[in-house]
Parts: C-alpha cells; sequence; structure tokens
C-alpha cells in the first residue's frame, strides 16, 4: 500500500477578464476585499485569442491575473468558484456597462507541478469536485518550463502568461524550500 502524503503547497491565483479598464479596477478591488492584498499582479494584458466572450464583454476585452502569498489548501478551491460566481453577478449589476458579463473571474492554483483552474462546465479532461465545480490542469511544469496540453485554452499556450506563472512558481518553490 502507498504511504500517504500530503501535497506540496500551491499558490491562490485568480485570472480576469474585464471588458475595460475600469471594469478591470473594480473587480480587482472587490477580489482583495474578499480575499486580501495580491502578492503579483500581472497587469493587464490585451485578450485576443478568442471571440467568445465578445457578446457578454465586448471587443476589447483585457486579461488580469493576481496571485495571494497566504497558505492555500486545494480544497478550498470549489469555495473560490462559487464565491467568483456570486462577485461576477454583483459586478455585473454594480458596473452597469451595457455588458452583461463585464468580468469573468477564474480561480485556480499553481503547483510546483502544474496549473489547476476551476470551471463550472464539465468537459471529458476535467474532474468533478463537488457543488457543480471542476478542476482542469491547464498547464504542466516539467523540464524547466510550462507545457500545454491538447485541451489548454490557446491564450494560456501562447506562453504570454508565462511571466507572471514564472514569478509565481519562482515564490511558491522558495516557500517550499524554507519548510
Amino acid at each position: 500500500m502507498a504511504e500517504i502524503k500530503l501535497p506540496a503547497p500551491v499558490r491562490f491565483i485568480t485570472g480576469i477578464l474585464a471588458s475595460d479598464n475600469a471594469s478591470l479596477e473594480v473587480a480587482k478591488a472587490r477580489i482583495t476585499t474578499c480575499w486580501g492584498k495580491a502578492e503579483v499582479d500581472s497587469g493587464g494584458l490585451p485578450f485576443e485569442y478568442s471571440k467568445y466572450y465578445k457578446n457578454e464583454a465586448g471587443e476589447k476585452i483585457i486579461r488580469n491575473f493576481l496571485c495571494f502569498s497566504y497558505p492555500f489548501n486545494r480544497e478550498e478551491l470549489v469555495e473560490r468558484k462559487l464565491e467568483a460566481n456570486k462577485l461576477e453577478l454583483e459586478l455585473a449589476e454594480e458596473l452597469d456597462n451595457g455588458f452583461c458579463r463585464p468580468v469573468n473571474i477564474d480561480p485556480g492554483y499553481l503547483a510546483p507541478e502544474k496549473l489547476v483552474l476551476a470551471s463550472c462546465k464539465n468537459f471529458a479532461h476535467r474532474i468533478y469536485l463537488t457543488q457543480g465545480v471542476f478542476a482542469e490542469v491547464t498547464l504542466l511544469y516539467k523540464a524547466g518550463k510550462f507545457v500545454p496540453l491538447d485541451w489548454t485554452f490557446p491564450d494560456y499556450a501562447s506562453g504570454d502568461y508565462y511571466p507572471f506563472l514564472y514569478e509565481v512558481r519562482k515564490r511558491l518553490m522558495a516557500e517550499c524550500e524554507r519548510k
């Protein structure tokens, strides 16, 4: 029988898609009020990989990532996804900028070996957790680099987010070494 071992620490992150800079700043303020101060902020990046969100958030969508430094239990991912969904609904009413979904919030975590994102949509490669929430391994980390999988979204596979992810992973690994 295999020995049961607790997994290595992870860093909680969230991706944000926003219809404009003003919506992004409001979302970031609300997220940090809910989840605490962000340790790493990717800054706004243009989201030009898909027209999927065009009807919900417009043509000039901005992508931003936040990473939080406090200890995060992987089991909390479901709670965070449900909180993110509630926050999206609140922001849609509050922002009232003509878009039905001006902000999309995608929580996940970075482990030493992978990036995991939460979703409420089932696909063959996603694992059901509970309460309508699934988990997806979006990127692997092996041989010193992030590696996309067959199902990895084009924006994550592009490499544009890797500087943020490398910085988060560097901090995570320093934390792991201290323990």
